[in-house]
């Protein structure tokens, strides 16, 4: 996807202000995450994740429901 640490890292921190992520998630969920929902627009993007984070009030639980991943 990306080629470079630091490509990977401005992608992840744009997105993290762009949907208000706290820097505490990890740049390689955020870009999973991104990934997963590549085929929706930015605004619909943006939308859907403040959807989300407003029903289920975490970002981990948003990006485990949307990559099917198990909580530890």
């Amino acid at each position: 996807m990306f080629r470079t640490a630091s490509v990977r890292r401005n992608v992840a921190d744009n997105l993290r202000r762009l949907h208000a992520i706290p820097a505490i998630v990890a740049d390689d969920d955020i870009l999973a995450l991104r990934d997963e929902l590549s085929f929706m627009d930015s605004d619909e993007m943006h939308g859907y994740l403040t959807e989300e984070y407003s029903r289920l009030g975490d970002w981990g639980q948003v990006i485990a429901r949307n990559l099917s991943l198990e909580l530890a």
